[in-house]
This record gives C-alpha cells, sequence and structure tokens, in this order.
C-alpha cells in the first residue's frame, strides 16, 4: 500500500541523490526507530515543531546552522534527481531561495543559503495556493529566489498511475 511506495519512493531518491557530493539526512515525524530506517545508511533526524511550516523552518535552521546550503525535498518527486538538486545548489550562488514548483500548485523542493522562517506563514498545506502563497511570503521577506523547473507529485491515486507508467519507462 501507501507504506511500501513511500519506502520504494525514498529509497529511490537516496539512491539518485546519493552521486552528489553532498551530505544526506531523512527528517521524519515518525519514530527515528523504525526499521525501514535503520536499514538505510542515511542519518535520521527527528522533525520538531507543531505543523508542516514550522518542522521545516526547524530542519532548514539546524541546517544552516552546520552547512551553507541547505535543501529541502520531498520523496513523493519521481522526476528530482541529482542533476535537478545540483542546479538547485548551482542557482544558490545568485539566489537566496530555490524553490521547485510543483504541478498540483505545491513545491516539492525548497533550497536555501538565507531564511526567514515567516515565509511559511499561513500556508496551507495540501492545499492549491501553497506555492502562491510561499512566493508572496518570500517576496515580503525582501529574499530573491529562482524557479527550478515544475515537478510533478505523488499525491493521489492517478499520480501513482502515472508514477508506474513513469518507472516502466525509466
Amino acid at each position: 500500500g501507501a507504506y511500501e511506495l513511500h519506502k520504494n519512493m525514498t529509497v529511490r531518491l537516496i539512491r539518485s541523490l546519493s552521486y552528489l557530493q553532498a551530505d544526506i539526512q531523512i527528517w521524519t515525524d515518525v519514530s527515528i526507530e523504525n526499521r525501514f530506517f535503520k536499514g538505510l545508511a542515511t542519518p535520521v533526524m527527528k522533525q520538531v515543531g507543531e505543523g508542516l511550516g514550522e518542522k521545516m523552518s526547524n530542519a532548514i535552521i539546524q541546517g544552516l546552522a552546520t552547512y551553507k546550503k541547505v535543501a529541502l525535498v520531498g520523496t513523493d518527486l519521481p522526476e528530482l534527481d541529482s542533476s535537478y538538486l545540483a542546479n538547485a545548489f548551482e542557482q544558490l550562488e545568485r539566489f537566496n531561495i530555490v524553490i521547485g514548483p510543483t504541478l498540483d500548485g505545491g513545491f516539492g523542493l525548497i533550497a536555501v543559503k538565507k531564511f526567514d522562517s515567516s515565509i511559511f506563514d499561513g500556508l496551507v498545506w495540501g492545499g492549491p495556493g501553497v506555492f502562491r502563497d510561499l512566493i508572496r511570503n518570500i517576496g515580503k521577506s525582501n529574499l530573491d529566489y529562482y524557479l527550478a523547473p515544475e515537478l510533478w507529485d505523488v499525491d493521489v491515486p492517478a499520480d501513482f498511475a502515472r508514477y508506474q507508467k513513469w518507472l516502466r519507462k525509466s
């Protein structure tokens, strides 16, 4: 079911991103003692915060305490690969934030070198206006941004059918 799909997409993403010269971490709100995570050679971190925006902010802030550039990516983005992420990091040479929008009005990647947690204020997660509202908030924060190419994500049964077709071709 959905759990198996999530596990498969997570493994595929880690494998794809392993070609980068970057540290990869998994951030989750489930127990980091989960057997699936223990089988991966990737550090697992516990998300902290009330809602998704606070959890993402905390992960970014913690990442920027160690790294000059940080990217958060969803595991449900079949087309996101090492070249997509490498391009995002390259764009951070010129911009403070890189956003990878999704076809459904959300975003699947946010990469930053400078950050203001207010960019997540008021976002209605899962709704069709998330990307639009994020861009509005970034504008209010006076941080510049780059839009990476649009991606599709796997959220509903039609997306799953598309994913299965995509897997057969790749």
